[in-house]
């Protein structure tokens, strides 16, 4: 089985300096990413449960797998049909 992992965000710490003198700038940045970030993965999420990919999550990220893909090249066929770039997911073989 086939599953792919979509990042949605991590924690503050994570994606920011917090002890930086410019935080109130660098939130108003984060909140315009987030927002794009968002948007993007709205998309390639309606896009891979149109095609049959089943979700499940995790604390910061959305897990998907499709039962009718077993390797990781139909995996990726199928991303390409789908116009996702192989780049905005991570995909795992699971025994």
């Amino acid at each position: 089985m086939i599953e792919l992992c979509l990042w949605v965000f991590g924690k503050p710490a994570w994606e920011m300096d917090l002890e930086s003198t410019e935080l109130r700038s660098s939130l108003v940045l984060k909140a315009e990413e987030l927002q794009e970030r968002l948007c993007s993965l709205s998309i390639i999420l309606e896009r891979l449960e149109d095609a049959g990919w089943q979700r499940y999550h995790d604390s910061y990220s959305l897990y998907l797998y499709h039962p009718a893909l077993n390797t990781l090249e139909e995996a990726r066929f199928m991303l390409q049909e789908l116009e996702i770039p192989l780049e905005c997911v991570e995909l795992f073989c699971l025994p």
